[in-house]
């Protein structure tokens, strides 16, 4: 009798196959079509009409073409460079105008103190 054997050997079980525990795993293994009666998705939003490409998943511009969004786009970015500029101008003067408020105050304040230091 060997001294580190065991007296009762047992047998290796067979390996399980796993099976899916819920009905989850077989409706994410399946592939949706959403738009099965293909139809086109359309969207209208501000007078402006977007229709839904599946191929691509894209949204498309239906009734305008790519000039005019372009000439707007330009508009825009016209208007915005004027209000930056407005903006920093508006800043600069509320920064000069504080400085002068700063200094005055200051100099009624040395004004303040030399008229006490006479009486």
């Amino acid at each position: 009798m060997p001294l580190f054997s065991s007296k009762f050997s047992h047998k290796k079980s067979p390996s399980r196959k796993s099976k899916p525990l819920s009905s989850l795993h077989r409706e994410l293994s399946q592939s949706f079509d959403y738009n099965s009666n293909n139809e086109n998705i359309k969207l209208g939003l501000n007078e402006q009409l977007f229709s839904f490409d599946t191929k691509t998943g894209q949204w498309i511009h239906t009734n305008a073409s790519q000039e005019d969004f372009s000439d707007k786009h330009k508009d825009l970015q016209t208007m915005n460079d004027l209000l930056v500029q407005e903006n920093r101008l508006l800043k600069l003067k509320v920064e000069i105008l504080i400085q002068m408020v700063t200094e005055a105050t200051a100099e009624l304040q040395l004004s303040c103190r030399n008229n006490s230091e006479i009486y």
